[in-house]
């Protein structure tokens, strides 16, 4: 079973919050097993699983509305075959616009994994050295990095705070502005003395990424895992 939320401002979920999210996943993944689960004829089949969509249906709405979710979509999958594709809620709540089965999804913090790929793949390459200062790396700005390296950046614990509640969601920044922005934020903690989950690390490691490879990490992260497997 799949589960998409729709793109919008994201910030990493308290650990209330998650423990809600990962209750709502496996209540849903019980309820969904239902519809790939029924031996009997096809009128009692269709039957029990009208029952069964109509169940997940109202167990969906009732979390999203407890859990302030304005869209969502579900998918259940079984031997390669989709069972059930529903879209619930909204994906743009100003136009009203409704989650669809053909709705696209920011695929939020799943990015890092295929960003520390392309890092460690740039490192065997020799192009750089996962205890590098990131100052080598990054634009010129008025950010001051100190001894921030590679390594601090992948595992959390530059210090650097979040900065998604420093930026206007509706502006454009270049790499070079939000690299700035980054940068000038005030330090939480010594690099390496602590870690603290955030978004701002990945960020400079995507502009890092593109200083070296002059690529995006969608291209390169093609190139090292998706091509050989053709």
């Amino acid at each position: 079973m799949c589960i998409e939320t729709p793109a919008g401002r994201r910030s990493e979920p308290s650990p209330r919050r998650a423990a809600r999210r990962r209750e709502l996943f496996m209540l849903l993944g019980g309820m969904a097993a239902s519809l790939v689960a029924w031996p009997c004829g096809a009128q009692q089949s269709g039957r029990m699983r009208h029952i069964s969509e109509m169940k997940i249906d109202r167990f969906v709405s009732a979390e999203m509305s407890r859990q302030k979710i304005p869209g969502m979509a579900v998918a259940v999958v079984k031997n390669g075959e989709v069972a059930l594709a529903k879209g619930y809620g909204f994906a743009n709540l100003e136009h009203r616009v409704p989650v669809t089965t053909n709705s696209i999804f920011n695929s939020g913090s799943v990015g890092k994994q295929f960003t520390a790929a392309a890092i460690v793949h740039i490192e065997e390459h020799g192009k750089l050295r996962l205890d590098d200062h990131i100052a080598r790396y990054l634009p010129r700005t008025k950010a001051r990095w100190g001894s921030i390296t590679v390594r601090h950046l992948l595992t959390h614990t530059s210090g650097i705070p979040e900065y998604e509640d420093e930026i206007d969601m509706r502006r454009d920044y270049s790499e070079r502005q939000l690299t700035e922005l980054v940068g000038l934020l005030r330090r939480r903690s010594t690099p390496g003395h602590k870690f603290e989950y955030n978004n701002s690390g990945y960020v400079l490691l995507g502009v890092i990424i593109r200083a070296i490879q002059e690529s995006s990490i969608r291209i390169i992260f093609a190139r090292i895992s998706l091509n050989p497997l053709a």
